[in-house]
This record gives structure tokens, C-alpha cells and sequence, in this order.
């Protein structure tokens, strides 16, 4: 099944596959989200995560029941691994997963630990993608 989108915008038409689940990071918040919606089937959901862009206006509920009764959700980290043993599970999880190659960590910039100031300008000034490392 799929849904095309008017892009007006860009003068183009978007064809997007129809998800049982999408994951936005909010590169053009306000822009992508309500997109977004529009690629979902019928009560599947969208995970918001990460504002780059700052924070999504917020979202009235009735356009959740327009758009095929979505499910809209905003995890945060701290909510997972509040206690200590969650944490410890999940870390320990984590640290499989990558060891194991399934998932690779790309470190795209590091700096100097004497560097931190500029590493700091340089994340500000959002010039970085990926992760960034401070090295002894």
C-alpha cells in the first residue's frame, strides 16, 4: 500500500511506502512530523525522538483519529533505566549487541580532552553528525 504526498515546497510529488511503525528524529520538527502521519497505516505508531530542529508544536489528539487512530509516543531515555538494575541490563545489552558487529558506532570527530572547548563550539554550531569523542 501507498500514500503520495504533495510536496509543494520542492514542486514534486512523494511517494512514500506506508509503515507499520516510524521513527522521527525531528530534522525539520514541524515540517516532518506531520508528514510523517501520512506514511503510517491504520493504528501503527510514531516514535518522536531527539530536536535538533527544536522542540514539535504539539499534536491534537483528533487529528491522531483523522489520520487512521495513530498511537503517538515521546520515550525518554531516563524513563527506561530509571532503576539501577534496568540500567545495567540495558547497558550490558547494548555492549553485546555492538561486540557482536551487529551494530557499529561510527565516530566521526574526536578532539583532544585539552581540545573540550572547541569540541563543545564545534557541537553548538551543530558541525558535527555521528558521534564526537573526547580523547586523552
Amino acid at each position: 500500500m501507498r500514500r503520495e504526498h504533495d510536496n509543494r515546497e520542492n514542486n514534486e510529488v512523494v511517494e512514500f511506502r506506508v509503515a507499520h511503525q516510524y521513527y522521527e528524529t525531528h530534522v525539520v520538527a514541524e515540517i516532518c512530523i506531520l508528514r510523517s502521519l501520512d506514511c503510517l497505516q491504520p493504528r501503527e505508531m510514531i516514535v518522536t525522538f531527539g530536536q535538533t530542529s527544536g522542540a514539535i508544536d504539539p499534536i491534537a489528539p483528533v487529528l491522531l483519529s483523522q489520520k487512521g487512530s495513530l498511537f503517538l509516543t515521546r520515550p525518554v531515555l531516563y524513563h527506561c533505566i530509571e532503576r539501577r538494575d534496568a540500567l545495567e541490563a540495558s547497558a550490558s545489552e547494548l555492549f553485546e549487541v555492538v561486540a557482536s558487529g551487529k551494530v557499529r558506532i561510527n565516530v566521526n570527530r574526536r578532539f583532544a580532552l585539552k581540545d573540550a572547548a572547541d569540541a563543545h563550539k564545534t557541537l553548538e554550531a551543530r558541525a558535527t553528525s555521528g558521534s564526537t569523542i573526547l580523547t586523552l
